[in-house]
């Protein structure tokens, strides 16, 4: 008979056996018969791997010809679009069971990492002979220097299909890479400075100023001029030397200090933490608006005040921004959530700063076309220093040249990480909401800057992100229609960089200057398109151009009020959808009577189906809870009553220069409503 001890081990044997089966049988459930993975498989793994997730109500539109919201994978493909990880041009083929290449693994993995080669483009020597024939080698060497894939007789064979092995190799040694970043908060931080550095202990009353002039009150050290010196105005030090010192001989001095020599003054540092930022201490630039927000009822209120979502621990600004020829820029935004992170150990050569945050923003221009010329702007909204740390500033990059309205909001990171030579640039953003009007070329953009100066690791840290609108216009004189074709092409896009210099002694380095595009057309998880003949809407160019995409009416994430509208388009489902109902008059202009469109910031159109809109029929968008924006053409001259009535969420108007009349309770219970211009 059996023991029981021997049973239970038994039992545990078995039980162990069917597991490891069972994770095997996992792992390969997306690998087909001959060792390969398909492209949707594939991404199903990234999204696990870098744990990406999507609101339901916050998936991109499909941008594919042969994808259905039916295909296996078909979440997880756009889930992958929204994170920037597939750069496959709009209206083409993702081909979702074609077999992953060793160049599609590499650079979509390390998109999602972001390792970048050291060497500027005149100096790379890759360590393969095929480079010519990659389109990324870049992400080839990465792949090879990690040790993902290996070369074959000295070529990386970019055509050639992952193997089994190969996909778990590489998603493996991502997830560890990923563990990497994760910061202990209560981590033990270790600070060993020269015999000659003074050190003031942490808790001694001290405070720094913009121009690093230092207080400390109440010390029981003496400080000269031309000493080194650290102090705590946080959790992080500073280290400064002396350049002039005022005391009162009773502990309290006024330094006034320059840079110090780290080389000489730091023995070694390991430190790790995060550090929220207090934006409280925002500090607004001249001409805008700023509000820093404590309470939940403050964010109540300020919501409305300014017509965007607001929260509470967050600042919230506004400000009018000229280009010229009368035309300006109206610009709200709501920061919060500000963190910045660091793990770095000296000894270990190892480096890591990341600054993360939440951005939401509204950006409306409304000009004169035929007036304006293509303007260029950057301008500060505020800044806020961190004690320890340096300064982060936002700023507003607009260039405009007609018309265009942009609803935002999303969560940023930017930042690197830096482990025996090998480094990477930390540059996401994760879109929560979007939608947008645009008509000619434009882009509007919030910018967030960080100056570093963490004693071993010094530079600047910049990520932006929001909408970029570019037109093309082709005029024909043969005679034939379409005499002008014009196509409109809009886009979410982000990029960041990094320039630092980081460790000290023989290991210091002026590591990196580099640039990354995180949302271009290509990858953007916003891609709007539209193309018009002769100022109408249509869903082909008769012109024999190559736009394979087109927005379908049903987007939630941008109108056009360029040329004609058509009342009616067809949807997704190839199934004509109406959007616009109206009558006409005896002179065949429209009244608008119904909307039945899906976006939050809507410009009306000028004319449907080739009519001239003239006037807002009563109730036309009534409880219309999904409006944030609205701009009214000129042309329309009246508005009936309850047009825009519980509207809940409309928090923006432009009502047209000639409009005569308007209806009782035109915006009535349109509580979000704070500006009519």
């Amino acid at each position: 008979m059996f023991k029981r001890k021997e049973i239970r081990t038994f039992l545990y044997s078995i039980c162990l056996f069917c597991i490891t089966i069972f994770m095997c049988s996992f792992s390969a459930v997306n690998i087909k018969a001959d060792d390969t993975i398909g492209r949707a498989a594939w991404l199903h793994r990234l999204t696990e791997t870098f744990e990406m997730t999507v609101d339901e109500d916050n998936y991109p539109d499909n941008y594919f010809s042969d994808l259905d919201s039916g295909s296996e994978y078909y979440r997880d493909v756009m889930v992958a679009v929204e994170f920037g990880v597939v750069d496959i041009e709009a209206g083409e083929a993702v081909e979702p069971e074609k077999p992953v290449t060793r160049e599609f693994a590499s650079h979509t993995l390390n998109y999602c990492l972001g390792y970048q080669l050291e060497d500027q483009p005149e100096n790379k020597n890759y360590a393969f002979s095929d480079a010519a024939e990659c389109k990324f080698p870049d992400d080839a060497q990465i792949a090879v220097d990690h040790g993902w894939l290996s070369l074959v007789s000295g070529k990386f064979l970019p055509e050639q299909n992952v193997t089994a092995a190969e996909v778990e190799n590489m998603l493996s040694s991502a997830a560890n890479i990923m563990k990497t970043t994760i910061i202990d908060e209560n981590a033990d931080s270790n600070y060993v400075f020269a015999e000659n550095v003074i050190v003031l202990p942490k808790g001694t009353d001290v405070s720094i100023d913009e121009n690093d002039v230092v207080a400390v009150s109440n010390c029981g050290k003496t400080i000269k001029e031309g000493d080194t010196f650290v102090v705590y105005p946080a959790d992080l030090p500073c280290l400064y030397r002396a350049k002039s010192v005022e005391s009162n001989g009773e502990g309290n001095m006024v330094i006034t200090t320059e840079e110090a020599d780290e080389e000489s003054a730091v023995v070694s540092i390991d430190s790790e933490g995060i550090a929220d930022v207090d934006l409280s201490q925002f500090e607004s630039a001249d001409n805008v608006n700023a509000e820093y927000i404590r309470t939940a009822s403050q964010a109540r209120d300020a919501s409305q005040a300014y017509g965007i979502e607001v929260g509470k621990d967050s600042v919230v600004a506004d400000t009018s921004i000229s280009l010229g020829n009368g035309a300006k820029v109206k610009l709200a935004m709501n920061l919060s959530g500000l963190r910045l992170s660091h793990d770095i150990n000296t000894l270990q050569r190892y480096y890591y700063v990341s600054l993360e945050g939440n951005m939401n923003a509204t950006g409306t221009l409304v000009s004169d076309v035929a007036k304006m010329a293509l303007a260029s702007k950057s301008v500060t909204l505020g800044s806020v220093r961190v004690a320890g740390v340096g300064k982060i500033s936002i700023t507003a990059e607009i260039t405009a040249e007609g018309k265009i309205i942009v609803q935002y909001n999303g969560g940023f990171q930017t930042g690197f990480q830096s482990e025996q030579g090998k480094f990477r640039l930390l540059c996401k953003f994760h879109k929560k909401n979007f939608s947008s009007s645009v008509e000619a070329e434009a882009s509007i953009a919030l910018k967030a800057s960080a100056g570093i100066d963490l004693i071993v690791v010094k530079g600047s840290l910049y990520m932006q992100a929001g909408i970029n609108a570019k037109m093309t216009s082709d005029d024909y004189n043969d005679g034939k229609a379409p005499r002008n074709c014009t196509h409109i092409a809009a886009w979410l896009s982000a990029d960041g960089g990094a320039k630092v210099t980081v460790g000290i002694g023989l290991f210091k380095k002026d590591l990196f200057n580099k640039h990354t595009d995180i949302f271009v057309y290509k990858n953007s998880p916003v891609r709007l398109a539209y193309h018009f003949e002769d100022r109408i809407r249509v869903s082909a160019c008769t012109r024999g151009k190559d736009y394979k995409y087109f927005t379908d009416a049903l987007s939630r994430y941008g109108s056009c009020s360029y040329g004609d509208t058509s009342s009616s388009e067809t949807g997704a489902d190839g199934e004509p959808y109406t959007i616009y109902t109206y009558t006409l008059d005896e002179d065949e202009n429209a009244t608008i009577t119904g909307y039945r469109g899906n976006v939050s910031v809507l410009s009306i159109p000028e004319t449907l189906d080739g009519y001239r809109v003239t006037a807002i029929g009563k109730n036309a968008f009534r409880k219309n809870t999904l409006l944030g924006v609205i701009t009214i053409p000129n042309a329309v001259i009246s508005i009936g009553s309850a047009a825009f009535a519980q509207c809940s969420n409309l928090s923006y108007v432009v009502l047209p220069k000639g409009l005569q009349t308007m209806g009782a309770f035109a915006f009535y219970e349109c509580d979000q409503l704070t500006e009519i211009e």
